[in-house]
This record gives C-alpha cells, structure tokens and sequence, in this order.
C-alpha cells in the first residue's frame, strides 16, 4: 500500500510539473495522454494509451476474478444459488458464475453510456463504491468489537486493538457516508436516471444493498438445517492475550 501511495504521488505530481491547470482542466478525460504527448512527444506518447489499457485490463481481472470467487464460496455453503458453485471438470473453475458476472458487469457498462459522459460515470461509480465500502467496513468493525468481546478485558492491548480501533473506524465510516447521502440527495431537487443526479448517486448504492435481502431470505429457506442449528463461533478469551515464550 506504501508503494502505491508513493506511485499515485509521484505521477499526480509529474503531471502538474509538465501540464498547466488549464491544460489539465482542457484534458479531463485524457490526462494521460496530454501529459505524455508533452513529455515524450506524441511519437512515444501514444504508449501511454497502451500502458493505461493493460492496467484497465488488470483492474478488471482484480474486480470480476474476487467477485465471481465470492459469489462460488457463497453458493458452496448455501447462501446463494447452487449455480453459483458449479466448477468446470477441466479448467477447475466457477465458470458459469464467470459468465454470468461477466454478463452483468457487460450490462451495467453498456447502461452506464446513457447516464453522462465518462468523467460523470467514473465519479458516481466511485461515490457508489465508497457509500458500499463504508457500510460493509463499517459493519465489519462492529463484527470485529463482538467477536473479540472477551479478550477486550485482558490485557490494555486487547481493549485497543479489538475494540476502540474497530469501534471508533466504525463509526467513522458510518459518520462519513451518512454525511454523504446527505450531501448528495440534499444536491439535486429532482430524481433523474444521470449520472451527475445526487439523488441517483445515492439509489444505486442503496438498491445493491437492499439486493442482498433476497439472498438472505434464499439462504434462510434452502439452506441446510444442520448449517442453521449450529452454534455461532466466538473468540477464545485468550485471544490477543500475551501467549507464552516457546523454549529454543
């Protein structure tokens, strides 16, 4: 993450060191290539273009690969749909779940067209994803504070770091989405299917988490009772205690 952080700093600071504002502000959509075209020339600039395919190609493989991965866990224990976690005989993989990811992630794409133009369509995907990250986070800094509930009086260690760090990042998260909706929906007086539409913004991530209940409600059905009667696991209440030095 480290390494990221200081490839994302270096390139927006090269950018503004060889473009203007005006000519950033000019190229919004390709930066990029502006910025390579200035640089390189436009002999060599068009490599950029190339550059920015394979790691958008890249992007997608880290994004359909651990959703599809997903959706197959899911489907294995029962929460989804036994489609879900069929495995090719040859390949070893979710394939009919690929297809079917692959299908919707091509639908949305071609959706996302009508609703603006491309720098409008990145941002609300972007707005979306966040208000979706800083639910589940959130949720899962709750989750964090539960499991570790007995260790959280052991030790100084414990109480902070499973329980006021997750905590207060929990609260946090949810602090700053709901600032966000209420930014958003408060931005635009009417609803209207657009990207730059603040009341839009703010139906699509809540439409994909109201999405989940079916599968709940699937799940609670069809699922195995001996899978529903189980008890549910909790932490040891040594966990994150001082463990005992193993002899040389």
């Amino acid at each position: 993450m480290f390494l990221l952080l200081i490839l994302f700093l270096i390139a927006a600071t090269s950018i503004q060191e060889v473009l203007t504002p005006q000519e950033i502000q000019d190229n919004s959509s390709a930066t990029l290539t502006a910025f390579a075209d200035k640089l390189v020339g436009a002999q060599w600039g068009s490599l950029a273009i190339l550059a920015f395919l394979s790691s958008t190609v890249a992007t997608l493989q880290t994004t359909l690969l651990p959703s599809v991965r997903t959706a197959f866990s899911m489907g294995r224990d029962g929460m989804l749909g036994p489609v879900w976690a069929i495995v090719h005989p040859v390949w070893r993989t979710p394939w009919i779940g690929t297809l079917i990811m692959g299908a919707i992630s091509g639908v949305i794409a071609l959706v996302s067209l009508k609703l603006g133009g491309l720098a409008a369509v990145v941002n609300a995907g972007v707005t979306s994803i966040g208000l979706l990250v800083a639910f589940y986070y959130g949720v899962v800094g709750i989750s964090c504070v539960v499991y570790y509930r007995h260790a959280l009086t052991n030790n100084l260690k414990g109480f902070i770091f499973a329980g006021v760090f997750p905590l207060l990042s929990a609260i946090s998260l949810f602090v700053l989405g709901g600032y966000l909706i209420w930014t958003d929906w408060n931005a635009s007086s009417d609803f209207a299917f657009d990207a730059t539409n603040g009341k839009f913004l703010v139906v699509v991530p809540l439409v994909a988490l109201l999405s989940g209940i079916p599968a709940y409600i699937y799940a609670y059905l069809r699922r195995h009772p001996k899978y529903m009667s189980n008890p549910t696991e909790s932490a040891a209440p040594t966990a994150l205690s001082p463990q005992p030095a193993t002899p040389g």
